[in-house]
């Protein structure tokens, strides 16, 4: 009788465990990659044996596309420029204590003709191997592709992972709308059809014109070590 006692108690506690943590049985734990940029790395949301790395550079600037290693299909993209700063050379602090950069990043996605860059830029001062970054100098959509579609209700900023200024981890984020233009008799990447199937919602004017609308995200996380 005591034995029995003590296994109900003990499945009771286990019960109870559940039922106050239910993400803990059977959660599933997301996977990260840190990938080296030029001098920054970008956190990337999939596990390392899962994507394939295409690295091009050409002068200040570096791009790395994200593919999917079975299906071949470009998950993101993510990009970053070193520049020096201007405001800072040929001052005799700079050249005693270091040296303070520029650096631009990027995130870019495609939703059919529309191709979308979230860009960060911020100082980052060096010294010997210290880093830090001093300050965001600004965060901003671009639209960076051709063709009738715009951005509308743009919204981005960008923290420090440690709360405060100067840091070693950014972290940005945006969402915006994308907006087509086209008609009934369009083709290829602007037909209805075609932007129907990758997510747009489609609404006409009285004109013959058609407004396609997608509501879009992106997020990363920046880091100098």
């Amino acid at each position: 009788m005591r034995k029995m006692k003590s296994v109900s108690f003990l499945l009771a506690v286990l019960l109870l465990v559940s039922l106050i943590t239910p993400g803990v049985v059977g959660a599933e734990v997301k996977s990260e990659t840190k990938v080296k940029l030029k001098d920054l790395n970008v956190t990337i949301p999939y596990d390392r044996s899962d994507i394939e790395l295409k690295r091009s550079e050409k002068g200040d600037t570096v791009e790395i596309k994200v593919l999917d290693k079975k299906s071949g299909e470009l998950l993101t993209t993510y990009g970053e420029s070193v520049k020096p700063d201007p405001s800072q050379q040929n001052t005799d602090a700079t050249l005693s204590s270091g040296t303070y950069t520029i650096h631009t990043i990027y995130e870019e996605r495609e939703d059919g003709p529309a191709v979308s860059r979230l860009y960060t830029v911020m100082r980052v001062y060096s010294s010997g191997s210290f880093r830090q970054i001093n300050e965001i100098l600004d965060t901003y959509w671009q639209e960076a592709s051709s063709g009738t579609w715009e951005h509308d209700n743009e919204h981005s900023s960008t923290i420090s992972t440690s709360g405060s200024f100067p840091a070693t981890e950014i972290e940005t984020s945006g969402t915006a709308t994308v907006v087509v233009e086209t008609t009934h008799s369009a083709g290829g990447e602007f037909s209805i059809e075609f932007l129907e199937s990758v997510g747009f919602s489609i609404s006409s004017s009285s004109e013959g014109t058609y407004f396609a609308r997608k509501s879009i995200n992106l997020g990363y996380r920046y880091s100098l070590y």
